[in-house]
């Protein structure tokens, strides 16, 4: 990939929070770290996510998805089922995910928001979104090449594999 990304062992990166981010500029992958959310309309408001189906036709969005992509990488990420259980989600085979984000100036600092997509089977049980995903060696043109961008808002998503401490069984009689 070529660039080293600065990782601190914090624990949990949550909305607000600023977190390591892959972004280019003159054709080469820059480490940067970046605060997670867009301030919204209302006062405390966050938007952090981004449907990949519609970004490209949100006036919000399409500038910044045209023009400012990056990538978010994590070790994992989790969601919250409908009984409030955290499940943890991999990708096998890689200590890294790769999530799609763009990014956009407010006040002085630049902000992301990750890309969501529909959920695959390996998800949809828990969650009907999950984070658009770009394989390790699809960064750069998620990045610089401005005519893959539909398709990648159109991949499928790789399986992932799912950990959970606890989770309530359901009984249907």
């Amino acid at each position: 990939m070529g660039v080293t990304v600065p990782v601190t062992e914090t624990g949990d990166i949550l909305p607000s929070m600023n977190a390591p981010v892959i972004r280019g500029r003159e054709e080469k992958l820059l480490p940067d770290i970046m605060r997670w959310g867009f301030p919204g309309r209302a006062k405390g408001q966050l938007i952090i996510n981004a449907r990949s189906e519609t970004a490209l036709e949100k006036k919000t969005f399409e500038d910044s998805v045209r023009n400012r992509r990056c990538v978010i990488p994590a070790r994992s990420f989790y969601e919250w089922d409908r009984d409030r259980n955290r499940a943890v989600f991999t990708l096998e085979k890689s200590r890294t995910i790769f999530l799609a984000g763009f990014y956009k100036m407010f006040e002085l600092e630049n902000r992301f928001i990750i890309l969501t997509t529909a959920a695959n089977e390996s998800m949809i049980m828990t969650h009907p979104r999950m984070p658009l995903m770009i394989g390790e060696n699809d960064i750069k043109d998620w990045i610089f090449d401005d005519t893959a961008v539909r398709d990648f808002l159109d991949a499928s998503m790789p399986q992932l594999t799912k950990t959970q401490e606890f989770e309530q069984m359901r009984f249907f009689l």
